[in-house]
């Protein structure tokens, strides 16, 4: 009964100490280790010097030179609008203009089966549409073998 006693005692003592450091070891994992950041900043009790900018004047100019060789090309912008972007996708035309008022505008235009498309100085979509030529072509030369099928059936028939 004496070895019993022993027995149970130390494995008791021996379980509270697994627990004891299992539970501790679970304490532990939570607190982290605080890192302490040291900058390299050096802290001076003098200001550094201050600069002054000094006021520079300005120089006015003393003879200007204006060139009139491109006089046509800037009258003919100041009168026509200026197309800034082109945007076709297969199915819409975004045509994005400046008048010479300085107003800007944004012209859609549908795209249903067309050839062709022309855009003039002020921005409007001239578009040439597919002609159905193929589809009379076809429905032409199905009617002729229609026709040619059946008169060469009728004068065999005849025979």
């Amino acid at each position: 009964m004496f070895k019993k006693g022993i027995t149970y005692y130390t494995l008791g003592l021996i379980t509270m100490i697994w627990l004891w450091l299992f539970f501790l070891k679970s304490s532990i994992s939570e607190y982290k280790e605080i890192k302490i950041v040291k900058t390299d900043t050096v802290y001076v009790d003098k200001p550094y010097k201050e600069i002054v900018i000094k006021e520079v004047e300005i120089e006015k100019p003393v003879k200007i030179f204006i060139y009139k060789t491109d006089t046509f090309y800037r009258q003919k912008l100041e009168r026509d609008t200026l197309i800034s972007a082109i945007k076709i996708n297969p199915r819409l035309a975004t045509i994005h203009s400046i008048t010479p008022k300085g107003i800007p505008l944004v012209k859609k235009y549908p795209l249903i089966n067309y050839e062709e498309i022309q855009i003039d100085n002020e921005g409007n979509l001239k578009i040439r549409n597919k002609k159905a030529r193929r589809k009379r072509l076809w429905r032409n030369l199905e009617r002729a073998t229609l026709i040619l099928g059946g008169l060469y059936l009728g004068s065999n028939l005849t025979k």
